[in-house]
């Protein structure tokens, strides 16, 4: 048989089928669900759901952030501009008298450290009983 032959008897024997039909039961529970389910609150509908003086509540303080936005930007633009400028003198400030300092403070640290572990594990040993005293 071919594909095409195969293919169209398909389809006309699908199209013969009748339609398919829901359940008598359910629209009535469709309805019921529909019916018990509580209405959301005003604040968690969609905004053009929104009571008239909410709406206009909303509106006047999103305007309201708006002209505030524009008129502070300028003051965020200056602090930004500062904090750059003071960032720059600690990046200095870091790379001519802080940063060669700490690698030599590292070392003396580590060196530091070991010596007190040596001292540690020599007293240990001599007062807890690792060395033989006869």
């Amino acid at each position: 048989m071919d594909p095409l032959d195969l293919e169209r008897l398909v389809a006309r024997e699908l199209t013969r089928l009748p339609a398919p039909r829901a359940p008598r039961s359910l629209l009535p529970r469709v309805m019921a669900a529909v019916a018990t389910a509580r209405p959301r609150p005003w604040y968690a509908r969609p905004w053009l759901a929104w009571p008239r003086q909410w709406q206009t509540v909303s509106a006047a303080l999103v305007a309201l952030a708006c002209v505030g936005v524009w008129f502070v930007w300028p003051q965020v633009s200056a602090l930004m501009n500062e904090a750059s400028q003071i960032s720059t003198a600690v990046r200095a400030l870091w790379n001519v008298l802080i940063g060669p300092i700490v690698w030599i403070v590292l070392i003396i640290t580590a060196v530091v450290a070991l010596a007190c572990a040596a001292a540690w594990t020599a007293v240990t040993k001599v007062t807890f009983g690792g060395a033989s005293s006869r």
